[in-house]
């Protein structure tokens, strides 16, 4: 490692936003605020949000946070997510929720925050 190199790293950056699940797919747990129940049980407080490259190589790893019920609608549960440590300078990468499909964001919509919804408003 030459001088220059040394104490040099890659820029990173976080990236934050919710999920916000609509319908009978939330029910409430005393303990836990909001959870996803049936085909979204996966979301909940906790649950992995990972950021990979497009090769589908892991490069961060984040999770939600508790969530808010009726916060869009009555019938509804947003979490708020936060991915520290993703390296800048790609132009899009994969964003993994629990156990939902991968999503393909670009680099602005990571920085600027990713809003995701799923089930019927």
């Amino acid at each position: 490692m030459s001088e220059q190199d040394e104490g040099q790293s890659d820029p990173v950056f976080t990236a934050t936003g919710t999920v916000t699940v609509f319908g009978s797919w939330v029910g409430a747990q005393e303990d836990e605020g909001c959870v996803g129940i049936d085909a979204f049980a996966d979301l909940r407080p906790g649950t992995q949000v990972r950021v990979l490259g497009t090769s589908g190589r892991e490069l961060a790893r984040g999770q939600l946070g508790d969530g808010t019920p009726g916060k869009v609608v009555g019938n509804s549960c947003t979490w708020p997510l936060t991915v520290a440590g993703i390296p800048d300078g790609k132009d899009q990468y994969r964003l993994e929720i629990g156990h939902r499909e991968q999503l393909v964001k670009t680099s602005e919509e990571l920085h600027n925050g990713v809003d995701l919804s799923f089930g019927e408003q």
